[in-house]
């Protein structure tokens, strides 16, 4: 590069000095350039991430993320909305948020009042078959001659079974009461030693032992005497038994097939027939 050094000296002063002043000019122009240049890139990524057109040919007068007015104009959203068209749009859909929650919490309340009375009519069961259970209900146990009365005219359904302690077909019977008595908690069972209670062994006529009898209010309504009526043979099933209950009206219905241990035996004893 050559260094410029013709004419008078005054003449160089001034050429170079107004050389310096379009140097500075220029940069100073060029400063500003760069500098309107990152505004622009600020507005237009403060644009894109509040949703505002994207459209480089469309001219928006935005000035803040709701499009309100500026210079009596309103922004557009790149959604084709206004800022008030905005504004009521979302004001609609919290009202219809607001509508959808309240019937939402309708539901659930509607839900919880009933699960609250299937949890109050549970525990009014779960409360009686407590109290029952003071009373021997889901049990079967032995009681003595001056119990039964009261025993017998204390509750609805009582299920007494004479017996003798030498006898193996009694204790067959005690056998098949001690499984269905934990199934009919609202039944009571017991025992009575027909040896050891003379009188009202011979006030109900009591011939035959296993004999049951069953009461309904005190009142001996049937009786299932040995074990003819169970099919002949001390080798019936618990199933037999609870269906002669049901019939005589003692137990309200069958249990599921499965809810005793000689069911499957059944089953399978039929099945070998067939």
């Amino acid at each position: 590069m050559h260094k410029f050094s013709g004419g008078s000296g005054l003449f160089a002063q001034g050429v170079q000095g107004d050389v310096d002043e379009r140097m500075r000019v220029a940069c100073d122009e060029l400063v500003e350039k760069h500098r309107l240049q990152k505004l622009a890139e600020e507005a237009w990524q403060k644009e894109e991430s509040t949703n505002y057109t994207g459209n480089l040919n469309q001219k928006a007068y935005i000035n803040s993320a709701d499009g309100s007015n500026m210079g009596g104009k309103e922004g557009v959203r790149a959604d084709g909305l206004t800022g008030n068209e905005r504004a009521r749009q979302q004001e609609d859909k919290a009202a219809n948020s607001d509508s959808d929650s309240d019937d939402d919490d309708l539901l659930l309340e509607g839900a919880d009042a009933e699960l609250e009375k299937i949890r109050a009519a549970r525990l009014k069961q779960m409360k009686k078959i407590q109290e029952q259970k003071k009373f021997g209900f889901g049990d079967y146990r032995e009681i003595i001659e001056p119990e039964f009365l009261k025993q017998v005219t204390s509750f609805k359904h009582v299920v007494c079974h004479f017996y003798h302690d030498e006898f193996q077909s009694c204790k067959v019977m005690d056998k098949h009461l001690k499984r269905i008595c934990k199934l009919y908690p609202s039944v009571k069972f017991i025992k009575l030693n027909a040896v050891k209670a003379p009188f009202m062994t011979a006030k109900l006529s009591i011939q035959t032992l296993p004999t049951l009898v069953c009461f309904d209010d005190g009142v001996a309504k049937d009786r299932i005497c040995g074990f003819a009526e169970l099919g002949g043979g001390e080798d019936f099933k618990t199933r037999f038994l609870e269906m002669r209950l049901v019939a005589a009206g003692t137990l309200e219905d069958e249990t599921e097939f499965g809810a005793y241990p000689d069911d499957e035996e059944e089953f399978a004893h039929f099945s070998l027939k067939r």
